[in-house]
């Protein structure tokens, strides 16, 4: 067909252009369009369709309008979000982010249509534009009031740091666990400004960690108290809130410490392995062979008997010959402890032999005696 419409072509300039137009136009896909949302406008954040053609201060000045909505209901929809917003001023916009969908091929705004939530999913997070910033913080006078059994999070989208000195860490927290969960486990500290649960924002399952801040510092006192306490077969670790800052230098200053003892053994040890010249002069010298002193020297080369050997050889004395002078035995002892190991030096070949027959004589000794007292005893 192709072919015929070139000969066409060739023959009729008058379709030129029209063919041209023809096959230069892009093969389009048909697909089945998606369902559109109309009461529920999906978003992942602040950004939103058209800011690429908006300058930064346009943004921030939208922004500054904008109120974060914590804890709302998944069946919630704009009506309900609007209707408890109407007092606070004019509402130009409100889409809800973080909404937890079952995961699957479907795409979220479909999934958020047929109400095809995660399993466990206690509630999603909404955004209300206001025309006035005046407006946006009279809205946080709704803080914690409840729509449909939930207490909501109402705060600034450009939020200012949390206060520090009223609010606690919770960890090992449920995963499952809601924001109601945890309100009706501090509410007998006293009032609550707001509380956080920190979720994966992929699949906005609990981290097993949250925050809590009090109105007064004395509930969060009370709360503090309550470190330790078991929630859902979990033993909860309950502490001052620190800033991520904060936490981030204490980490850096452990990793800083914990190099420097490293590097400081390292050094200790290269230290301990090399010598210095003035050392080395000095291990040389301690290793050269120096002649003794006379004194030193144990001309008579005696080898002094032991004082155990001594005493027993007193005692032997004393009990055969009834010698009375312990001194006199003492010397004698050691002249004959003497004499024998001169013998003993001289006959070194023979002395094991001298020893072995000494044993064998004490060993016929022995069995005579035995053979005595069987007797006797008969």
């Amino acid at each position: 067909m192709k072919s015929g419409l070139l000969k066409k072509k060739n023959q009729d300039p008058s379709i030129n252009k029209d063919l041209e137009d023809l096959f230069a136009r892009p093969i389009k896909k048909v697909v089945d369009p998606e369902p559109e949302i109309t009461e529920v406008e999906v978003m992942e954040g602040l950004e939103q369709e058209g800011d690429e053609n908006l300058s930064a201060v346009q943004i921030k000045e939208r922004n500054e309008r904008t109120v974060f909505v914590g804890n709302v209901d998944l069946d919630l929809d704009q009506k309900a979000v609007r209707k408890h917003f109407k007092g606070c001023g004019k509402i130009e916009k409100i889409w809800f982010r973080s909404v937890p969908v079952e995961p699957g091929k479907l795409p979220i705004k479909a999934s958020v249509i047929l109400k095809k939530y995660a399993a466990n999913a206690a509630g999603k997070n909404a955004y209300v534009l206001f025309s006035t910033r005046e407006e946006a913080e009279k809205a946080l006078e709704l803080n914690g009031t409840v729509i449909k059994s939930n207490h909501i999070r109402v705060d600034l989208a450009l939020r200012k740091k949390l206060d520090y000195t009223k609010t606690i860490f919770i960890g090992n927290l449920p995963f499952t666990v809601t924001e109601e969960e945890i309100r009706s486990l501090f509410n007998e500290c006293g009032a609550i400004e707001n509380i956080r649960v920190i979720r994966d924002p992929k699949t906005h399952i609990g981290k097993g960690i949250g925050y809590v801040t009090f109105k007064e510092e004395q509930a969060f006192k009370k709360a503090l108290t309550k470190n330790g306490t078991t929630f859902k077969e979990r033993e909860l670790r309950i502490k001052k809130a620190v800033p991520a800052e904060r936490l981030e230098k204490k980490k850096q200053k452990k990793l800083h410490n914990a190099e420097r003892r490293i590097q400081a053994k390292k050094a200790k040890q290269n230290k301990e392995d090399e010598l210095k010249p003035s050392d080395m002069a000095q291990f040389a010298q301690n290793q050269e062979i120096k002649e003794p002193d006379i004194e030193d020297m144990d001309l008579k080369n005696e080898i002094k008997p032991a004082p155990r050997l001594i005493r027993k050889t007193i005692k032997k004395v004393k009990r055969k010959t009834g010698e009375k002078n312990t001194l006199k035995i003492a010397l004698k002892a050691k002249q004959n402890f003497n004499k024998k190991q001169d013998k003993e030096i001289f006959n070194g070949r023979n002395e094991m032999k001298i020893r072995r027959e000494k044993r064998k004589k004490r060993a016929e000794y022995n069995k005579k005696r035995l053979k005595k007292e069987k007797i006797t005893d008969k």
